[in-house]
């Protein structure tokens, strides 16, 4: 009897080796098909934005177009405290499905503020510039949820900006 229990404990202890080398071994194989996380942002538009508001914000709310249609969004940090002068890296990947044709392309980005009680504020401005994937754009968010928020490019070459004031209301994601 002793001896069938060291037999079927020896094989329990086999079997755990062989379902402990699986994942190793799909890691192994798959490391090649798929990009590394700097190898993906390096396929977004990215836009870093200082936080300099003079309340305490508990997130960013993005959505952006691409040609000049609505693609995508993100949340990002939601449910942080952003500390003053933080900057905040937002990664936003073009549509797989249609990807922008030629080194630049046409980018539009919205924002909102999610204040500490998770309300949303948006950046009553809309921001369109010629993007590249490999060159970010440095925004500085200043103000105060009482009296509304602003978006200051660090530089405005090639940025144009429209008022949601001017854009029709089916236009706008908030």
């Amino acid at each position: 009897m002793k001896h069938i229990y060291k037999v079927l404990i020896s094989a329990a202890f086999l079997c755990s080796l062989f379902l402990a080398a699986l994942p190793a071994c799909a890691d192994q194989t798959g490391k090649q098909d798929h990009p590394s996380p700097s190898q993906k942002h390096a396929q977004d538009v990215m836009a870093v934005i200082s936080v300099e508001t003079e309340d305490k914000l508990a997130g960013l709310h993005c959505e952006y177009t691409i040609d000049g249609i609505l693609t995508g969004g993100q949340a990002i940090q939601p449910l942080k405290i952003f500390t003053l002068g933080e900057d905040v890296p937002v990664s936003l990947p073009p549509d797989p499905d249609n990807p922008p044709e030629g080194e630049r392309f046409p980018f539009g980005l919205y924002l909102a503020v999610v204040t500490k009680d998770g309300t949303e504020i948006p950046v009553p401005v809309y921001y369109q510039w010629e993007a590249r994937l490999d060159t970010p754009r440095q925004f500085t968010l200043r103000g105060r949820a009482a009296a509304g928020y602003t978006l200051t490019p660090q530089e405005a070459d090639g940025l144009t900006t429209t008022s949601f004031a001017d854009l029709p209301a089916e236009d706008l994601p908030f």
